[in-house]
């Protein structure tokens, strides 16, 4: 794309809300690059082995990767 692609916004697309990063669900699991984090209350819990997560009865069919802040 070339700057002279750009265009003005139009009336509809001021009025959406100006918003941040979207943040992970709460209770979400996420592997970020082989840890995976619970997600609470907008913290991040990484697990320290794979007996710690699976012994809180989560399953890794439960996790999806992404990226966490």
């Amino acid at each position: 794309y070339k700057f002279s692609d750009a265009r003005p916004a139009t009336a509809d697309e001021l009025k959406l809300p100006v918003t941040c990063c979207m943040d992970w669900a709460d209770g979400s699991l996420v592997n970020d690059t082989g840890t995976v984090y619970l997600v609470k209350n907008g913290f991040k819990y990484g697990f320290t082995s794979e007996p710690s997560f699976l012994n809180r009865g989560y399953s890794f069919k439960q996790v999806i990767l992404g990226k966490m802040k």
